[in-house]
């Protein structure tokens, strides 16, 4: 959804976060030059604590952003799984890192959630691990459910080495 430039401001942020703790569809918001300051954003952020569908949200230009508000953005983080892209125009670098690694850390998580069909998203080493790992399986009998069900745990083994 494209509401960039639509002079939103905090008030109007409240009335999307209400929209974004009962959406199932939506998976990118621009709100990029809309006035939105410190209280809008967290009024969005304490939506990304529900919302599990966003995956991508645009902010630049919303140069009212201070510290405060991407502190709330970072904490909304420690609950979202889903946002892998958050643009921001932000120069203060104190919490950038914290957020750039649970974006990434999304990132990695979304591969082995959406795994069998995002096989391609990963690396080639990956891919024939999993590849031969499934071979063994089928050559054993063993049901693709139960498969895919031990590798699916085998990525979340796998993910909590790659995230510390």
């Amino acid at each position: 959804m494209n509401l960039m430039g639509c002079n939103i401001g905090d008030g109007g942020s409240r009335l999307i976060s209400t929209f974004l703790k009962t959406n199932s569809t939506l998976t990118t918001l621009s709100l990029s030059a809309n006035k939105i300051g410190d209280i809008g954003v967290s009024y969005i952020s304490e939506a990304l604590k529900i919302n599990s569908t966003i995956s991508t949200i645009l902010l630049t230009t919303n140069s009212q952003i201070t510290t405060n508000g991407v502190r709330s953005i970072l904490e909304a983080l420690q609950f979202n799984t889903t946002l892998t892209e958050l643009q921001l125009t932000f120069y203060e670098t104190t919490y950038l890192s914290s957020i750039w690694h649970c974006l990434s850390s999304n990132k990695i998580a979304y591969k082995y959630r959406h795994w069998p069909k995002s096989h391609k998203l990963f690396s080639k080493k990956e891919q024939k691990i999993f590849e031969e790992l499934m071979l063994i399986f089928i050559q054993y009998s063993i049901p693709r459910d139960l498969s895919v069900y031990f590798i699916t745990v085998l990525f979340q083994f796998s993910i909590s080495f790659q995230l510390n």
